[in-house]
């Protein structure tokens, strides 16, 4: 009886261990080249965080989930990038030692996901298409035309 009660302590204190080492949130690293740019971070089509301007360090939820990380800034084209989640290394020793009720208390509070620690867009130059259709201003050729012959009658 005494072995149960420790085990089950141990497995209890033990649950979550990467929601406890590792937290449920993350800081990340926004830059875009060049730098001044506006970043709205996205996942599942909420915006979870915005760096402005560039570079910042931007603080997120932890999830399984994909953000997606679009930036503007005056005179170039929006561009957006990806910042993909992965599962932490921590995730299968949590499972191994905390066992279901561990794995299932970081799987459920995103503890066993992480993203990159940082994130660089390259933001392309606008081009303006303002130069006008190039047009001919070249006088029109006069045609003269002559009758051929006498008219019959």
């Amino acid at each position: 009886m005494r072995y149960l009660v420790i085990v089950a302590f141990g497995m209890t204190t033990l649950s979550g261990c990467a929601s406890i080492t590792q937290g449920t949130d993350q800081q990340v690293a926004i830059t875009t080249t060049p730098a001044g740019a506006r970043c709205e971070l996205s996942r599942a089509g909420s915006i979870v965080a915005v760096a402005d301007p560039t570079p910042e360090i931007v603080t997120i939820d932890k999830s399984r989930k994909d953000i997606t990380v679009a930036c503007s800034k005056s005179g170039y084209d929006t561009t957006s990038g990806i910042l993909g989640s992965d599962i932490a290394g921590m995730t299968f020793g949590n499972l191994l030692a905390g066992g279901v009720i561990g794995f299932a208390v970081d799987a459920g509070t995103g503890a066993m996901s992480k993203y990159d620690n940082q994130i660089t867009v390259p933001l392309t130059a606008t081009t303006a298409d303002t130069a006008a259709p190039s047009m001919s201003l070249e006088p029109a050729t006069t045609i003269t035309v002559e009758p051929i012959g006498k008219p019959t009658s």
